[in-house]
């Protein structure tokens, strides 16, 4: 069928050989899937001591290159109200899970927070302020050997109390503290060697200029880069040039070779989160000059981009080495979210939280490798209304067929017909299945996509296709047959939807285990009417110059109407967005990608 010419304008046909569609493996035609483990469950230490008790994790750390995580939490026992604080690392496939002991003086010892290096080879973690100590930990590649060795005492160092969250370079070579104490008139930003001794003042807050005002007072929250070059951090306050102290101001600046930059204006107050990337070429933060979105901005403080909607409960955030990718959680995001920083929008990782169906939220510590590949956060477990603790450590893996997850792996997810019809009888009937893992299959959950964001039918004026319930396997219409491991489900139309037209959407078939562990598996269904969707796709000549393209459906063929010259006899490689490359045409013998060149 001849694509409509609407967007597309006296251009000579190039077919991308390697692109003509044959029929697909099982899963070759997903455009996005993903693995998420469970690699400690509080549950499973329920009867430790012969009481009613858990472990509760406080927090975890993801290593760079995805290789490790090292936790920390408490075993609560409610019959003698005593409480046993334990510290684990583990890694990332589940593997060498070892408890590593902690210094017994003083008892009980207790990890308030941990930093992590690049390759999970060294961590440190920090006490609370009453006990102001910071420890490394070496840790030996198999057999797992930890070696604990405390290289300050705080109190002894500053001569005070100091309860300061720490970071650790990609080497792992240097801490970062803060000796701030609430409402004490200092509080600057320092780095200790690895090996201890003394520490270097990093940020005298005194030193930080303030626009309009004077000088910083008390540096709080902080992150940075893998070599310690570029910082974001806030600030608790700040003094006017009149001396007068000015409290609870919180605002974010950044600091790089440059010197300092203001992120937030001193009308204004900072808000969670601020985080840096790797490369310390990006900053994502938040403060009341716009509560209602989180703010991208170059590391010189450049005019910050508003890239996606802020919610409460936020649950941490963590950028990919790059600084082009922000994995991130709170109430609008609550089963975890990934954003494209220049503000195109992002996508959602997980089954919409759904008692009905998969429950699987971020409730804390959401963590991102530096390839934006592997994610680690802490999830709840949905015991009651009021018995919910952060008990279980996931670990997420994207795009990655070659990995052997413990838990189900989606085998096919097929639509008949492969089109959503015109007619606003037209249905379509979504069926798919799982290798059950070492729990078998215990819910299954489907969710429409659309535009990055889970789409359903409230307010049911904005609805116009897609699927309203969850596939099933129990024999009822439109399932065939009980019990085969073929769940089914179909697509509801609104005959009353008024607005644009929807010329496709995604469905996200996620299956969950009796442990926890989740997969889940995207397929784009197309509406059937030929259309130019102005969508931006990202494509890379021979000189890795990125270009934009526009991209048509008609029938079984998609092409992109092109505006850049292409050299003849260049190489053309199609690199995003996977969805609309990927899922709904790789399945059907015949369709053919086309570049469209003048």
């Amino acid at each position: 069928m001849p694509v409509r010419r609407k967007c597309v304008y006296a251009y000579s046909w190039i077919y991308l050989l390697s692109a003509l569609v044959f029929p697909a493996s099982p899963g070759m035609a997903f455009s996005f899937v993903a693995s998420y483990d469970v690699l400690f469950d509080g549950w499973d230490i329920y009867d430790t001591g012969g009481d009613d008790a858990n472990f509760n994790i406080s927090v975890a750390r993801l290593s760079g290159d995805g290789s490790r995580i090292a936790f920390a939490g408490h075993v609560r026992y409610p019959s003698t109200y005593t409480t046993d604080y334990r510290l684990y690392i583990v890694d990332f496939d589940g593997s060498n899970l070892l408890e590593i002991p902690l210094p017994v003086d003083p008892d009980p010892m207790r990890v308030y927070d941990i930093a992590i290096n690049e390759d999970g080879s060294r961590f440190f973690f920090m006490t609370p302020w009453y006990q102001h100590r910071i420890y490394r930990v070496d840790v030996s590649q198999g057999p797992v050997d930890p070696q604990v060795t405390q290289i300050a005492d705080l109190l002894g160092l500053h001569n005070k109390e100091i309860a300061s969250a720490i970071k650790t370079t990609a080497a792992g070579d240097w801490v970062y503290y803060t000796d701030w104490e609430y409402q004490v008139g200092t509080g600057d930003l320092l780095r200790l060697s690895w090996e201890g001794g003394l520490p270097e003042v990093v940020i005298d807050d005194t030193a930080v200029p303030i626009e309009e005002a004077g000088v910083g007072w008390q540096v709080r929250d902080f992150d940075i880069s893998d070599d310690g070059s570029a910082i974001v951090f806030s600030l608790e306050g700040y003094w006017d040039t009149q001396g007068v102290r000015h409290d609870r101001w919180f605002g974010w600046l950044s600091l790089d070779s440059t010197g300092f930059h203001q992120l937030t204006p001193i009308d204004k107050a900072g808000e969670t989160p601020g985080v840096i990337s790797g490369d310390g070429s990006k900053i994502v933060f938040s403060d009341s000059s716009n509560s209602y979105k989180y703010l991208s901005v170059d590391t010189g403080g450049a005019t910050p981009v508003e890239i996606e909607d802020k919610g409460y409960n936020f649950a941490g955030a963590s950028l990919n080495q790059r600084g082009t990718r922000l994995f991130y959680a709170d109430h609008l995001a609550r089963s975890g979210r990934i954003a494209n920083t220049d503000g195109r929008g992002g996508e959602p990782i997980l089954p919409d939280s759904d008692v009905n169906a998969i429950r699987l939220e971020v409730n804390a510590d959401a963590q991102f490798s530096s390839d934006g590949q592997r994610v680690a956060f802490i999830s709840r477990v949905p015991t009651g209304p009021w018995t919910e603790e952060p008990l279980r450590l996931y670990a997420g893996i994207f795009n990655d067929r070659r990995w052997a997850s413990a838990g189900p792996a989606i085998a096919d997810i097929a639509f008949s017909p492969p089109f959503i019809g015109e007619d606003i009888n037209a249905q379509v009937l979504l069926t798919s299945s799982a290798t059950a893992g070492v729990g078998g299959v215990e819910r299954v959950s489907l969710d429409s996509i659309v535009n990055g964001r889970y789409y359903g039918s409230s307010p049911w004026e904005d609805f116009s296709y897609g699927f309203l319930h969850h596939p099933v396997d129990d024999g009822v219409h439109p399932d065939v047959t009980a019990g085969d491991g073929i769940y089914s489900a179909v697509t509801s139309k609104n005959p009353d939807y008024a607005g644009s037209p929807l010329y496709r959407i995604t469905a996200r078939v996620g299956f969950m285990d009796s442990v926890g562990n989740v997969a889940v598996a995207d397929r784009t269904l197309w509406a059937a009417s030929d259309f130019c969707s102005g969508d931006d796709v990202s494509l890379t000549d021979h000189d890795f110059l990125p270009q934009t393209y526009s991209i048509c459906v008609g029938g079984s063929t998609m092409s992109l109407g092109s505006a850049v010259q292409v050299l003849a006899g260049a190489s053309v490689v199609v690199s995003a967005p996977r969805t609309l490359l990927r899922a709904g045409f790789r399945g059907w013998p015949g369709a053919a990608l086309q570049i469209l060149v003048p």
